[in-house]
């Protein structure tokens, strides 16, 4: 489980099985009651997410099938609803090389931006830490 406050509103991001497949769900809370997010992500580790907001836009990572991604909501926007953010080389992954394993992302926000860390290796190789700034 993972927590963040996107301006007054907390964010809560748990993974739980569903049918055999483990899923990445987030919940809002707002004056009216709690808002569910159940499908941000499948087949993700339960070690393998992390939350982190500015103002009212939450930003989740997460590994599955060994590469990072990153999905944003704005929760100030008429229909809030998680969106997948592009990766620095292209398509949805972060990895530093999409051929190699990627796992267990952290984020920071930070003054001069916000920022993703994960753990990447290739074939046999030792793992090695990565870092990307997001904005």
């Amino acid at each position: 489980m993972r927590s963040a406050y996107a301006g007054a509103t907390p964010v809560v991001c748990v993974t739980h099985d569903v049918a055999g497949n483990r899923t990445l769900s987030c919940l809002t809370r707002n004056s009216s009651g709690w808002n569910n997010y159940p499908d941000v992500a499948q087949s993700v580790p339960s070690d393998g997410f992390d939350v982190v907001s500015r103002g009212t836009t939450v930003w989740v990572a997460y590994s599955v099938a060994g590469q990072v991604r990153i999905k944003m909501m704005d929760l100030a926007a008429a229909a809030p609803g998680f969106s997948i953010v592009s990766g620095p080389s292209s398509g949805s992954s972060w990895n530093n090389d999409p051929l190699c394993t990627a796992t267990r992302p952290e984020m920071s926000a930070r003054a001069d931006g916000l920022w993703v860390t994960w753990q990447e290796r290739c074939s046999a190789n030792s793992w090695e830490v990565r870092l990307a700034k997001m904005y």
